[in-house]
């Protein structure tokens, strides 16, 4: 599955950027169309992480898979050990990455919402942090037994975020606009 999946993406237009992602026996395909909002969200969240944990690494756009359960996401952004980074791999292992976070597009939602929150306690990450910028939310999962999370806490931007080891404030995340 990983093989066709990179197969596609290699196919995928340069112009235009695709996410290609691994879901058991599917593979889904995404264009992406991050607004200014989402990638100034995305900025601040890798800089307070870098800042609190400089021993952390903060990535965005890269492949992270857990082959024990078939799947391949690749988020908005990604923390783990930075010592735990293989250059020479094709994907961050799932289980080394301590937080996920994805902020909401203005056009498809549910990814966010729905096959992401499924995706991510199989994959054994153990926080994911849900930024929706339509609402002016914050919601962060984590204890994941199975294929869901346990716990949920849902903060209005403006307020203090606990995500795991980190404090995130949101005091400056843009909200979308109509």
């Amino acid at each position: 599955m990983r093989r066709l999946a990179d197969e596609i993406a290699a196919i995928t237009p340069s112009d235009r950027k695709f996410k290609v992602e691994i879901d058991g026996p599917e593979i889904l395909t995404t264009l992406m169309s991050p607004t200014t909002a989402h990638g100034m969200i995305v900025l601040r969240l890798r800089r307070q992480i870098e800042r609190q944990t400089p021993e952390m690494a903060a990535l965005n756009d890269t492949n992270m898979e857990n082959p024990r359960v078939e799947k391949l996401r690749i988020p908005d952004l990604m923390a783990l050990p930075e010592d735990a980074l293989d250059p020479s791999s094709d994907a961050v292992d799932a289980e080394l990455v301590e937080l996920v976070a994805e902020v909401v597009s203005k056009t498809n939602p549910e990814n966010d919402y729905v096959k992401e929150l499924a995706a991510y306690p199989a994959m054994g990450i153990p926080t994911y942090l849900l930024i929706d910028p339509r609402e002016g939310l914050v919601t962060v999962y984590s204890d994941p037994v199975g294929g869901s999370y346990r716990a949920s806490h849902t903060y209005s931007f403006g307020e203090k975020v606990e995500a795991g080891r980190w404090t995130i404030d949101t005091g400056d995340f843009p909200r979308y606009t109509d």
